[in-house]
């Protein structure tokens, strides 16, 4: 006897049949699912630098406009806005780069996948090789874009705001103040650098003291260091000096209820420190010449009592005083090192290695003996290693 199959057993077919279909259907609506737009920008980018590695300025402009006529959208864009100014100029589109500055903020838009393929840096090396001859370019522009754009060309040319690019900022925005690339300047291009450095200098101090001061106590050679805060073209140092000065005579001293006889090469303990704060009639890259005012405190004691800490307070005071004085500072840069950088990435990190020589003349204020009263003339031999600008 024959069974027909079950209606439940049917049923359960049927629905595998369906599921099947269903997978298959959602399988093929998923592989179809390809953004055209996507391909264009993946493919145009890369085809466009393909273009420029072999020169071919013409073919590259045609992939870029047919990119950017492909591609429109309110929200996003195929290139990142630098990279447009970038394009730009290696096409010699020059009338396109100063429509992009005019209008930065309608080109400032996000790229429109994050996963597209990377130009950037590679574009920034293109033009860093061809950087020159773009310069050097017959452009035909109107003034303010001429001026524009060499101010732009000279920054990626020299990887670092220096002092040309700061007269040629300073320079546009005298002659165009109503300029209508106004937002670019203010916002895009970097504002001018301040020239500063930071410097830590180790060395010695030469002191020759004058009047009875000097009558008494040989000229000194002591230890030196310096934190130097030049900014523009005002120089600042601060300070600290500390040694031994010897006796060149004898001299008796009452104090502390003590007879005390001082004999001729006895050390005396020394110490100064203070502010230097000039103006720069010289700063160039190799020399600075500077005259500067001191504000400072010395102090000088006997040494007697040194083996014994608890007995510190016991040392003679020859000197204790506030002291002002005038100098010169002079600097000569032996060589200098940095890391490199790009332009739109870091700046380069300037360090150097210089000798610095300052020479002046310190006003002790009050003495408190008449037979050690005078001031001090120093010669401050140091070297320096510095950062920033020198």
């Amino acid at each position: 006897m024959k069974t027909k199959p079950s209606k439940i057993v049917i049923f359960t077919i049927f629905i595998a049949v369906l599921s099947i279909n269903a997978n298959a259907q959602i399988e093929n609506e998923i592989n179809s699912m390809v953004d055209s737009t996507e391909i264009i920008i993946n493919n145009g980018r890369k085809l466009l630098m393909k273009s420029l590695d072999e020169n071919d300025f013409k073919k590259a402009s045609k992939v870029y406009y047919y990119i950017l006529t492909e591609v429109r959208d309110d929200n996003c864009s195929a290139f990142e806005f630098h990279e447009q100014l970038l394009i730009a100029s290696l096409i010699s589109d020059w009338y396109k780069w100063l429509e992009l500055a005019e209008n930065i903020r309608e080109y400032q838009k996000p790229i429109c996948y994050s996963g597209v393929y990377q130009i950037r840096q590679k574009l920034y090396q293109l033009f860093k090789n061809q950087v020159e001859s773009l310069m050097g370019q017959k452009k035909d522009l109107p003034s303010e874009g001429e001026d524009l754009l060499d101010l732009y060309l000279h920054l990626i040319k020299n990887e670092e705001i220096d002092d040309m690019y700061n007269e040629k900022l300073k320079s546009f925005k005298k002659n165009y103040p109503q300029t209508k690339y106004e937002y670019f300047v203010n916002n895009f291009l970097p504002g001018p650098r301040t020239k500063g450095s930071f410097g830590f200098s180790f060395g010695t101090n030469q002191t020759f003291q004058t009047g009875n001061f000097g009558d008494m106590f040989s000229p000194g050679t002591m230890a030196n260091m310096s934190l130097d805060f030049n900014i523009n073209k005002v120089y600042t140092s601060f300070y600290f000096a500390g040694g031994n000065l010897s006796l060149k005579k004898p001299f008796d001293a009452s104090f502390n209820n003590i007879d005390t006889s001082f004999n001729v090469n006895e050390s005396f303990s020394y110490i100064e420190g203070g502010l230097l704060a000039g103006y720069f009639l010289v700063r160039n890259s190799r020399f600075h010449i500077a005259p500067y005012a001191s504000i400072s405190g010395n102090s000088l004691k006997s040494n007697i009592f040194n083996n014994d800490k608890n007995s510190e307070d016991l040392e003679l005071t020859i000197i204790k005083s506030f002291i002002c004085g005038i100098g010169l500072h002079t600097e000569l840069k032996l060589f200098k090192f940095t890391t490199r950088g790009a332009y739109y990435g870091s700046y380069p990190t300037k360090n150097h290695l210089s000798i610095k020589v300052d020479i002046g003349y310190n006003y002790i204020t009050k003495h408190s003996f008449d037979q050690f009263k005078g001031n001090i003339f120093y010669i401050r031999p140091t070297l320096v290693w510095g950062m920033g600008d020198f």
